[in-house]
């Protein structure tokens, strides 16, 4: 009866120190959208941002190990009106994705909103750079914003969407810490 008791004791010891992992050392805290950034072209709004930490040393193994992984972003613009509700204007996401090529040892980057293109480079370093990264996406056209108006544009992004086949989510150990979102990120601004 003792030797159940001490058992029992090692387990419920061995399930709290499990328990209180702190997340914030797989990197999920701290990452964030920054550099937040909205022009236009002659006939578009245009939006720009980066984000920060967004590889944790779990993600590197598994990209390193041939298992893809994916950011989605989700877009939100919001027409402000004072004193009433916000009207959306347009809402939409795309995903890049990160895969590694272990025979040609090289990472291949999917950028959905510039129709699927793919880009492949040798260096990790410059890999991830590419991944957190958006230039130049087209939120909508000038003509459909008012002038003199302010707009609310929102940003989030999730990180690790699941595209491993239905069963690897339950035997790769470092799935759950693929899988995280940012905070909303807004920016606000004048047509």
């Amino acid at each position: 009866m003792l030797q159940n008791l001490n058992t029992i004791v090692k387990v419920g010891f061995l399930f709290l120190a499990l328990m209180s992992v702190n997340t914030s050392a797989y990197g999920k805290e701290d990452v964030s959208i920054y550099d937040m950034a909205v022009m236009n072209s002659e006939e578009s709004l245009l939006l720009y941002f980066r984000m920060k930490d967004a590889f944790t040393e779990e993600m590197e193994k598994g990209i390193d190990s041939g298992i893809p992984i994916t950011f989605t972003f989700y877009i939100t613009l919001f027409q402000d009106k004072a004193g009433l509700a916000e009207k959306k204007i347009i809402s939409f996401d795309f995903d890049h994705t990160f895969s590694y090529d272990t025979l040609k040892e090289e990472y291949s980057l999917k950028f959905d909103e510039q129709d699927e293109r793919v880009i492949k480079v040798r260096d990790l370093q410059e890999a991830k750079s590419l991944m957190s990264e958006v230039n130049d996406l087209f939120i909508t056209d000038l003509a459909s914003l008012k002038p003199d108006q302010q707009y609310t544009i929102r940003t989030k992004v999730r990180l690790g969407k699941k595209i491993l086949p239905l069963k690897f989510h339950y035997i790769i150990p470092f799935r759950n810490f693929l899988e995280f979102n940012t905070e909303w990120t807004e920016l606000k601004f004048i047509r």
